[in-house]
């Protein structure tokens, strides 16, 4: 409502057409994976204090290696980003 992602129809909330789009899980323009994929990156942010007082990583190196599976959850994350982004998008 606010800030447009809902609508208040007889009572009922439901979402609007643009969180629809962008917001709902398995739509082409979705982007609920890349926030899950964020999501997933704040964990070892909680051990900094750790790491401040040891020096020593808390979790092994493995970004730049082709078989971790991250890769596989952020490239599909990130595709949406790529599409052109209407100036106006046509609403049925």
């Amino acid at each position: 409502m606010a800030l447009g992602l809902a609508t208040l129809r007889e009572g009922k909330y439901a979402n609007s057409a643009d969180s629809s789009h962008y917001l709902v899980s398995g739509k082409p323009a979705s982007l609920a994976g890349l926030a899950k994929v964020n999501a997933s990156t704040l964990e070892p942010w909680t051990k900094l204090a750790v790491v401040a007082k040891t020096g020593a990583p808390v979790e092994e190196r493995t970004a730049d290696l082709p078989s971790n599976p991250f890769w596989e959850e952020l490239v599909p994350a990130i595709t949406p980003l790529s599409a052109p982004v209407p100036t106006q998008r046509q609403r049925p």
